[in-house]
């Protein structure tokens, strides 16, 4: 029972992080106002590479944010091994692109730290439901 609760931990710390991660990204996609950019675009029938390109990555975030919320809470549940492998690759796939994004963009420091975090917390929480289940 000890080793069972020990190696859910880093899977239950992980996802209170996930949890914290996705609301303080919440915090961020109201900012910017990606939902209203995104169908502003789509009302104008923007067709320029750019603004396909940032839709894109506005997409990305709001998925990113949904599924670190999905599996943030079924991490700390720790019940579904299925899910957190589909919800870890979804969020991992997300930070990667949205990493990518940074390559030619913003590289101020926050910047950096945020891409980082964003990529190394699905990796921690493969780590984490590997070893819980």
């Amino acid at each position: 029972m000890a080793s069972e609760t020990r190696n859910a931990t880093l899977l239950k710390i992980i996802s209170l992080l996930f949890l914290i991660w996705a609301i303080a990204n919440i915090f961020v996609i109201l900012g910017i106002d990606s939902c209203s950019a995104i169908a502003g675009n789509a009302l104008l029938n923007s067709a320029g590479a750019g603004v396909a390109i940032a839709n894109v990555l506005q997409i990305s975030k709001i998925v990113y944010v949904i599924f670190m919320l999905i599996a943030g809470a079924a991490g700390l549940k720790a019940r579904n091994r299925s899910l957190c492998n589909i919800c870890g690759t979804i969020i991992l796939i997300c930070a990667i692109v949205m990493f990518l994004n940074h390559v030619d963009g913003d590289w101020s420091v926050p910047s950096i730290v945020s891409s980082l975090v964003s990529v190394a917390l699905p990796v921690l929480y493969f780590i984490g439901v590997r070893n819980a289940f």
